[in-house]
């Protein structure tokens, strides 16, 4: 692995050529370059488990969170299913009165 890191690496600088004189956070740049793809493999692999990701990291889980956030690998919020805090199903208030109910449709006695 770190032959092919090192060739890739030999053929960015030969492209990047005479503004390599000019290039002030090249280290940086390849830890970024390297840190996302690295944390993003290991979080699918775990199946978004970040404290199996962090232990297999070697890292702290509030080191990853931290790197999930600036690497802008947060996921994507899913709708959850079921009651949300105000008690309601798919958006649909529920009456609890005397007894209570909530189906659609129906009526308090």
């Amino acid at each position: 692995m770190e032959q092919l890191v090192e060739e890739r690496i030999r053929e960015f600088l030969r492209r990047l050529g005479p503004a390599l004189d000019s290039e002030t956070r090249l280290h940086e740049l390849f830890v970024r370059q390297v840190e996302r793809p690295l944390v993003k493999v290991v979080l699918e692999a775990t199946a978004g488990n970040q404290i199996r990701a962090a232990a297999i990291l070697g890292i702290h889980r509030n080191t990853l969170r931290k790197k999930i956030a600036e690497l802008g690998l947060a996921p994507k919020a899913r709708k959850r299913k079921g009651r949300d805090r105000m008690g309601r199903r798919d958006g649909r208030p529920v009456i609890l009165a005397f007894g209570g109910f909530d189906r659609p449709g129906a009526r308090a006695c």
